[in-house]
């Protein structure tokens, strides 16, 4: 019930909150980060605890037949069932809503909240990793391999959701659409890093640190694969390498100890420059705009990354979140007058309703009209498939946090 009284509530007040005059974004902040944790997540512990939904499919039948038959196998369907809640790249959002918390915290943005609020993804990545190993049926022992969600219709997720879409509800076999890949590393990193960045003390440092430790020395004991509890590559983005130099040089700044092979990483080393050769700014697959996402991400985490590249690659490719994580982390100057004018566009309808086509709302401008900019760029006019559906706003939160610490440094 909990659920259906959120979301009428919510359609019922939205038109009266956009009505509304706010004197501040810190209220429209604030209004899009509640209606984020009431809709986007789940209430109470159980399966999906802490995962972030990605989006909202409004009025689709829980049993259409794309979604379900060809999507999903013919699982996770729920008739007579409306609305449908996709669970999509789980747990890189959930590295996403670490790497808001860890802006909170150290930014001062009521410090208290994010605390608790980190305690409840920590115990996420625990939980994920314990039952990766017991779907395996190895151990269920924390080892750093982990599964995307484990999000399902049960009596302990509310009927009232309609039905979930998800790795877990959608899962065939072990190793088909439900395990950890680059992107959920890479952003789950950021999140971690968010936090580590400063030598703050928290009561979750040390288990925050073990964990991403246990996440990284898996990866570097497989050189650089995501390899499953019986040691095969995931079938879908498993290979890391070309993310190892940048994730090591995080690692050892904050003195997380890897073990190291020479060959291995002088390879990776090689990738990694190899990415930021002017003459391969337009050839895949280093250069497709999801990993273009991943790299720059990455970049984000490396004090060492030339800062004219880093403002260079992320306006050219439209995803310059990530050079102003730079700036925040690593940088006292100033930000450049292109960034600052960025600032300035983006700032245009940031507070517009995060959805794309939704009977009875004004379509978001260019630009915010997807899932997550940050995430899935080639989304963000606006796709077909992604109609009559509502977004969590994450890449919103995240793009005022970071303009609005780097405003108050002045």
């Amino acid at each position: 019930m909990a659920w259906r009284i959120s979301i009428w509530l919510f359609w019922l007040l939205q038109p009266a909150v956009s009505a509304q005059d706010f004197s501040n974004d810190s209220t429209h902040y604030e209004l899009l980060r509640h209606r984020f944790q009431g809709l986007f997540l789940r209430q109470s512990p159980g399966p999906g605890y802490g995962l972030p939904i990605a989006r909202i499919r409004l009025g689709t039948s829980c049993t259409h037949a794309y979604w379900f038959d060809e999507a999903c196998g013919g699982q996770g369907k729920v008739p007579g069932a409306r609305n449908i809640f996709e669970f999509e790249d789980a747990t890189a959002h959930l590295g996403f809503r670490m790497l808001l918390l860890g802006l909170e915290f150290h930014g001062n943005w009521n410090p208290q909240r994010a605390q608790s609020e980190l305690t409840e993804c920590l115990n996420t990545i625990d939980r994920l990793d314990s039952l990766a190993g017991a779907w395996y049926g190895t151990s269920t022992q924390l080892d750093g391999f982990i599964l995307r969600d484990d999000a399902l219709i049960s009596n302990a997720w509310p009927d009232t959701a309609g039905c979930m879409r998800s790795g877990w509800t959608c899962r065939k076999k072990p190793g088909l659409g439900n395990l950890m890949s680059q992107d959920q590393m890479v952003y789950l990193s950021l999140g971690y890093y968010s936090w580590l960045v400063q030598p703050t003390w928290f009561p979750e440092r040390e288990r925050l640190t073990k964990q991403w430790q246990r996440l990284l020395r898996r990866l570097t004991s497989n050189e650089w694969v995501i390899k499953d509890p019986l040691g095969k590559q995931v079938h879908i983005g498993g290979w890391m390498l070309p993310g190892a130099l940048p994730l090591r040089k995080a690692a050892l700044r904050k003195k997380i100890d890897l073990p190291f092979d020479f060959q291995t990483e002088l390879l990776g080393r090689w990738l990694w420059y190899a990415w930021q050769l002017p003459d391969m700014s337009k050839k895949p697959p280093l250069h497709h705009e999801v990993n273009r996402c991943m790299q720059l991400a990455l970049a984000s985490l490396d004090a060492g990354f030339p800062k004219t590249k880093i403002q260079r690659f992320a306006q050219k490719a439209d995803l310059e979140l990530y050079a102003l994580l730079w700036w925040l982390w690593h940088e006292t100057e100033p930000l450049p007058q292109s960034l600052l004018e960025k600032q300035k566009e983006l700032s245009q309808g940031l507070w517009s309703l995060p959805q794309w086509k939704v009977p009875g709302h004004t379509n978001p401008p260019p630009g915010w009209r997807c899932e997550n900019r940050w995430l899935h760029p080639d989304r963000k006019p606006g796709v077909e498939w992604e109609e009559n559906c509502l977004f969590n706003g994450l890449d919103r939160l995240l793009w005022w946090q970071v303009t609005h610490q780097l405003k108050k440094r002045k």
